[in-house]
């Protein structure tokens, strides 16, 4: 039959190894290598990535345009409104993140997403039309929302729809959407200082990527992980078929069914002690990425280029971009093959570099007669380790680290912590900068990368190859996942648990009559009645009878049962 493998117990119970060597159980079917379904697959991955594409060119329309927005709205000298027309951007996006998560479970993945357009759209025509700064920060918001919404849901559908072998590459997909997208605001703007009122052409072609992605979901098929959660298991099946073919339908089952048996959690229970710790992890991958100072080098490039004396600071941003760009690409072949964690931690320690090259071109009189050049070549270093870890890797890494059951909604949380130090930096990095200097941002975007580092090598698990299903259990610390037999790894004092665990596994192996269905089923709800007595929470459904039942869609072991073995 080929090789084989058993389970390891952590307490040596030789009982139920040799139970299970008994069944002579195959490995779990994985994705072929040599058939990996990214032909088949990649083309809806390009469209949902349209979201970030519209969230990379919004982060970057008002950077050569806000000036002429404030002349035309007779806002010129009005700072605090010319930070009110960039920042209502980002509270619109956290309250459409908030609800995000609610929102996709609710209508699925696909359809969040093409709904997201709506508000995108709308605000982008309200911005473009505007005669006031009403009406300008009516519009900024509704396009916050909109890419609040939108950047959560195209997330979790293309971290649901990507087969494992691919899942980081197709994720680093976004990043790249995002650079493109920041590059197109960029050179699309790059008009406004010679045509009169050309800003407004800018917000309406904002509407043009929008309704593609609108457009283009519809012929994308949903999520199979959503559609199987909702107990629509023929249009999953189907949904499997067109991403992925029917050559990988077994391994796309088995990667399915891990722990997507469980009903979405509310946003109650993320600050439970079960989740709580994953939740925060999530969150604080974010923070680190903020408070490292990312968003502060994209937003104001072209104030730290000018106040080292660089005359074209402009030309250097665009600079910045392709840079961005450029890694951003070798994170996508990287991302899969080193792993996350890797990535992530080198990433982080690189941009604690890069601040602090910055930081001693300030402070050294060494530097001084070339301190332009060292600060822009602090910058490149800069945002090449960004881009090439602590830029894609989280919208990767997360959805791979939340349990199926809060996923939307620990996605949603994180993303609002994103938004949420987005909009601290913006709003406080100039005044930060009028009263600390230089110095002192450089130094503590260093420190705060550096630990960053430290976070990730101490506290984040390697997910590379796994989904929520799969991860829940170590990353929760309860217990270990074993993928091969979509087994559990517990101590003594689970033993009972152990044995219906290993029962199910086993019997997902085996082709039974109709007659042998119906006494394991009901074999097995008599000690799904003890479980739950004794509280094991939701690890008691992760091998109930419908998901044994299920596997037998993909069948390794044609023999006929022999209950003894199964009734402990």
């Amino acid at each position: 039959m080929g090789e084989h493998r058993v389970p390891l117990l952590l307490n040596g119970d030789k009982e139920l190894a040799q139970i299970a060597a008994a069944f002579e159980i195959p490995e779990t079917p994985n994705f072929s290598e040599a058939s990996l379904p990214w032909r088949s697959c990649l083309p809806h991955v390009c469209i949902a990535s349209i979201g970030a594409f519209l969230y990379g060119y919004h982060s970057g329309v008002l950077n050569a345009t806000l000036q002429f927005v404030a002349r035309d709205l007779g806002l010129v000298d009005d700072a605090l409104a010319q930070g009110w027309i960039v920042s209502i951007c980002l509270v619109g996006g956290l309250l459409g993140c908030i609800w995000s998560g609610t929102f996709a479970d609710e209508v699925g993945r696909r359809r969040a997403a093409q709904l997201s357009t709506v508000p995108i759209i709308v605000g982008g025509c309200f911005s473009a039309v505007a005669r006031s700064l009403k009406i300008m920060i009516f519009g900024r918001f509704l396009v916050g929302i909109g890419l609040g919404v939108g950047a959560s849901a195209t997330t979790l559908y293309i971290s649901e729809i990507s087969p494992a072998p691919l899942r980081g590459t197709f994720g680093a997909i976004c990043q790249i959407a995002g650079c493109l997208g920041l590059l197109g605001s960029y050179a699309i703007g790059l008009p406004v200082a010679f045509i009169t009122g050309w800003w407004r052409a800018c917000f309406w072609i904002s509407s043009i990527p929008a309704a593609l992605l609108l457009l283009g979901m519809e012929f994308c098929p949903e999520s199979p992980r959503w559609l199987y959660k909702q107990s629509r298991w023929f249009e999953a099946e189907s949904a499997m078929k067109k991403l992925w073919g029917t050559r990988n339908i077994k391994a796309a089952i088995a990667d399915l069914v891990q722990g997507e048996n469980t009903e979405p959690a509310t946003y109650a229970e993320l600050c439970s002690k079960q989740f709580v710790k994953v939740v925060i992890k999530g969150a604080a991958i974010f923070m680190f990425q903020q408070f490292g100072g990312s968003n502060a080098v994209f937003y104001f490039s072209s104030t730290i280029f000018r106040n080292a004396g660089l005359t074209s600071s402009f030309a250097a941003s665009v600079c910045i971009g392709f840079v961005n760009l450029f890694a951003s690409c070798i994170a996508a072949c990287l991302i899969d093959r080193l792993g996350r964690k890797t990535l992530l931690s080198w990433s982080f320690l690189g941009m604690s570099m890069g601040m602090a090259i910055q930081a001693c071109a300030v402070v050294l009189p060494i530097f001084k007669s070339a301190r332009t050049y060292v600060l822009l070549f602090g910058m490149i270093f800069y945002v090449f380790m960004f881009a090439i870890g602590v830029g894609p890797v989280p919208m990767a890494l997360l959805p791979e680290m939340f349990p199926s059951r809060i996923r939307a909604k620990a996605m949603a949380v994180s993303l609002s912590v994103l938004w949420i130090t987005s909009g601290l930096i913006g709003m406080l990095y100039l005044p930060v900068l009028n009263i600390c200097g230089d110095l002192f941002l450089f130094s503590f975007f260093a420190i705060v990368s550096f630990s960053g580092m430290i976070f990730v090598r101490k506290g984040i698990v390697e997910t590379k190859g796994s989904f929520g299903g799969e991860m829940k259990t170590s990353i929760l610390g309860t217990c270990t996942g074993h993928k091969a037999l979509n087994c559990l790894w517990i101590d003594d004092k689970e033993k009972a648990y152990t044995k219906s665990c290993l029962a199910s596994t086993l019997l997902s192996h085996v082709v039974l009559s109709h007659e042998h269905k119906e006494i394991l089923e009901s074999i097995l709800m008599q000690q799904m009645v003890l479980f739950f007595e004794v509280d094991y929470g939701e690890f008691t459904m992760l091998m109930s009878v419908g998901l044994t039942y299920q596997c037998f869609i993909c069948p390794l072991l044609k023999r006929p049962l022999n209950v003894s073995v199964v009734y402990f």
